[in-house]
C-alpha cells in the first residue's frame, strides 16, 4: 500500500508540473484570439488544481471544492474551445450551457458548504436525491457533448485528405485531441456509474486522461498561438477574415517575379504587394516553410548565387558582382547567408567550380 501511494503522489505531481509548466507556456506564446487563450488556460490551470485536489484526498481526505470545482471548470472551457475551433455556429449554445453547468456546481457546492452545511469530506454524488438530480444534468450535458463529437469526427474523416495546408497541420493533433476527450469521458462516465471502483483505480484513470489531455494542450500547431483567424472545420479550416493569404498569389509575386533577388526586398514591401499584414505574411513563411520571411528571402537567394555559378558563364564575375546579382547588398551579406544554409564559403564553391571546370 506504501508504494502505491508514493506512486499515485509522484503521478500527480508530475501532472501539477506539465500543467504548471504548460501554463506558463502559453502566457509567453500564445497571443491571441484571447477567448481560445483563456480557455486553455483554465484547461490547464483546472487540471493542477484537481491534481492537487487528490494530493489532499490521499493526505487529508475528500475535499468537494478542490476536487469538483475543478473538473467542471475543465469541462466547461474544453467543451468551449473544441466548440470555437470546430464548430463556430453552436459557440454561443456552448458558452452559455458550460457557463450555466459551472454556475451549477459552484451554487451546489456553496449550498452544501455553506446553507446545509453537509461535511466537505463527503462526496455528493453518493447522496441520493443529489445523485439524481446530477445524473440528469450529466445526461443531458453527455447527450449534447455525444452528438457534436460525432459530428466533429464525421468532419474529421471526411476532410482528412484535403490538401488544405493549415488543415493538414490541424487534423492529427485534432484526432489526438478528440480521441483524448473521448477517453476522458468514458473513464470518468465508467467512475460515475460504478461506485465500487477502488480509489488508487480512479486516480490513476483520471490522472492518465488528465495528463493526456495537457500534452495535447502542450504539443498544440503552432500557428494557433497568433492568429486573428476564425477556423471552421465545416469547410476544412477554412480562414475566413479579409486578410487570408492566397498561396497562388504569394507564390507568383515571391518565385515567379523572383521578389527575393530584390535587394531591398523586405516584409513590409512584399505585403504591400500582397496587400496584406505582416501578421499574415509571418503565420504564412512560418508555417508554411518554418522560417522567418528574410530567412526565406536569403535561402533563395543562396540558391540562385549557386545556380549562376553551376551555368559556368559567369566565372569571370567577381564575388561583390554575383552578389549583388543574387539580391545581396554586400558579398559579407552573401557569405553570412552562405554560411547558414550551404555551409563554407562562396570563394570555396567558386574555386572548387573553377578547378573543375
Amino acid at each position: 500500500m506504501q508504494v502505491q501511494s508514493v506512486v499515485l503522489h509522484y503521478l500527480q505531481v508530475i501532472i501539477i508540473t506539465i500543467a504548471l509548466l504548460t501554463f506558463a507556456e502559453l502566457l509567453i506564446k500564445f497571443k491571441h484570439p484571447f477567448f481560445l487563450k483563456l480557455m486553455l488556460l483554465l484547461m490547464t490551470i483546472a487540471v493542477a488544481f484537481n491534481a492537487f485536489g487528490v494530493i489532499y484526498h490521499l493526505q487529508f481526505g475528500y475535499n468537494r471544492w478542490l476536487v469538483e470545482l475543478p473538473r467542471v471548470v475543465f469541462g466547461a472551457a474544453g467543451f468551449n474551445f473544441f466548440a470555437y475551433i470546430y464548430n463556430q455556429q453552436i459557440k454561443r449554445y456552448t458558452m452559455l450551457i458550460g457557463g450555466l453547468v459551472v454556475l451549477a456546481q459552484l451554487s451546489a457546492l456553496v449550498y452544501f458548504s455553506f446553507i446545509v452545511h453537509y461535511d466537505e469530506q463527503i462526496d455528493m454524488s453518493t447522496v441520493k436525491n443529489f445523485r439524481l438530480l446530477k445524473g440528469g444534468i450529466r445526461l443531458v450535458v453527455s447527450t449534447f457533448l455525444v452528438v457534436f463529437m460525432i459530428d466533429v469526427y464525421k468532419k474529421l474523416l471526411k476532410k482528412y485528405q484535403s490538401d488544405n495546408i493549415y488543415f493538414a497541420q490541424m487534423r492529427q493533433w485534432s484526432l489526438f485531441a478528440m480521441i483524448c476527450t473521448t477517453l476522458c469521458y468514458l473513464s470518468y462516465q465508467i467512475i460515475f456509474i460504478y461506485q465500487n471502483i477502488t480509489l488508487p483505480t480512479s486516480i490513476i484513470l483520471k490522472g492518465l486522461a488528465d495528463l493526456t489531455c495537457v500534452l495535447f494542450i502542450l504539443f498544440r500547431p503552432k500557428f494557433l498561438n497568433n492568429t486573428h483567424l476564425k477556423i471552421t472545420l465545416s469547410e476544412t479550416f477554412n480562414f475566413k477574415t479579409l486578410d487570408e493569404m492566397n498561396p497562388e498569389l504569394f507564390m507568383r509575386h515571391f518565385y515567379s517575379h523572383h521578389y527575393y533577388l530584390n535587394r531591398d526586398a523586405n516584409a513590409v514591401s512584399f505585403c504591400e504587394q500582397l496587400q496584406i499584414t505582416a501578421e499574415v505574411l509571418r503565420d504564412f513563411v512560418e508555417e508554411k516553410y518554418h522560417l522567418s520571411f528574410i530567412d526565406l528571402v536569403n535561402k533563395h537567394r543562396v540558391t540562385y548565387f549557386i545556380d549562376l555559378l553551376n551555368t559556368g558563364k559567369f566565372n569571370h564575375y567577381t564575388l561583390d558582382a554575383l552578389a549583388q546579382m543574387s539580391g545581396f547588398n554586400t558579398r559579407q551579406n552573401l557569405t553570412k547567408a552562405f554560411k547558414k544554409y550551404h555551409g563554407g564559403t562562396p570563394s570555396d564553391l567558386m574555386k572548387a567550380l573553377a578547378a573543375v571546370a
